[in-house]
């Protein structure tokens, strides 16, 4: 019934320790990437002075957008990091569409993200897998908000955070009881919230990387020759959603699949880092149950469109074309 025990344990011992080594691979190299990312959030969260640079935007929209944008690859937040950040600006009367541009920019600009991206691909093409995930994300972050900068504000956002003013208490209004607070009351709220939001961001992330650990055991290395990469790009980016992965080390997952095609590739980096199984928890904290889902379609149907674009260009051999001049 149970079939022959000892093929059952050769099946186990011939995969188990392959599936190991890429589980603790993927996870070591990138919890210092994710630690990182959070401690950075959580001191800019703090130190930002959210009134004042609300009042000093630009007034135009596209202007916003843009600025919203460059914001992403100068103040280093992951996407979990990012949406407190975003709400809280919000309730500060910050522009549904620089929220929404700089939301869907910073997983991806964010120095942190760069540098692991550069990192996990050091041998194969670093700067062009750096250079066109960070161009992917800007296009991505100024359309889509673009589209929903025409949109009224009260069918864009949460109730609460139209109507209500920010309430929550700065670390100076309500300080902690331990020793560390009442001497360094801005570093003891840094490190609180960091490690916080590491630890939320540590239990996907380890659930990615086993995720994707049993999905490569399973996979053969390489794609079959005859296959074409269009056929591959929606399950790369099923699989992006589904591992949940965090920006800031995600390239690492990427790169364990290099021998697939690069456009697979990019479907894979452009939609995890703005959507996913828990960014679509989290986005419901800001916006109503109907941007959120307008807001995934726009966000497949791009990443789709793009990775397909990018499957039919010889991207490798114009980039070093280009470089050898």
């Amino acid at each position: 019934m149970t079939g022959d025990p000892v093929k059952v344990a050769g099946s186990v011992t011939t995969w188990l320790p392959t599936f190991q080594i890429i589980f603790l691979s993927l996870f070591l190299q990138g919890l210092p990437f994710l630690l990182a990312g959070s401690l950075l959030g959580a001191c800019i969260g703090a130190l930002v002075p959210v009134r004042a640079l609300t009042g000093r935007l630009p007034r135009s929209t596209t202007g916003g957008i843009l600025l919203g944008t460059v914001a992403g690859l100068l103040v280093p937040s992951c996407e979990c990091v990012g949406a407190p950040l975003v709400r809280r600006l919000l309730r500060n009367g910050l522009s549904p569409a620089v929220a929404i541009a700089y939301l869907l920019a910073s997983p991806a600009l964010n120095p942190v993200c760069l540098i692991s991206t550069w990192i996990a691909f050091q041998y194969d093409h670093p700067w062009l897998m750096v250079g066109t995930r960070a161009g992917g994300a800007v296009f991505i972050a100024v359309t889509v908000a673009l589209v929903f900068s025409r949109r009224p504000v009260t069918r864009l956002l949460r109730a609460e955070l139209v109507a209500a003013p920010l309430t929550e208490p700065g670390w100076w209004e309500n300080p902690p009881a331990n020793w560390l607070a009442r001497r360094y009351p801005l570093t003891a709220s840094c490190l609180a919230t960091g490690l916080a939001d590491f630890l939320n961001v540590a239990f996907y992330y380890l659930s990615g990387c086993l995720l994707a650990a049993g999905v490569q055991t399973a996979l053969p290395p390489y794609a079959p020759p005859d296959l074409h990469p269009g056929l591959l790009i929606p399950g790369f980016m099923g699989l992006s959603v589904v591992a949940s992965l965090c920006s800031s080390a995600d390239a690492f997952v990427a790169r364990s699949f290099a021998g697939y095609p690069l456009a697979a590739l990019f479907a894979f980096l452009w939609l995890g880092a703005v959507l996913d199984l828990k960014l679509l928890f989290m986005y419901r904290t800001i916006f109503t149950r109907g941007t959120v889902l307008t807001l995934a379609g726009w966000l497949v149907a791009l990443v789709l469109a793009m990775s397909l674009v990018a499957a039919w260009l010889p991207l490798e051999r114009w980039f070093y074309g280009i470089i050898g001049g």
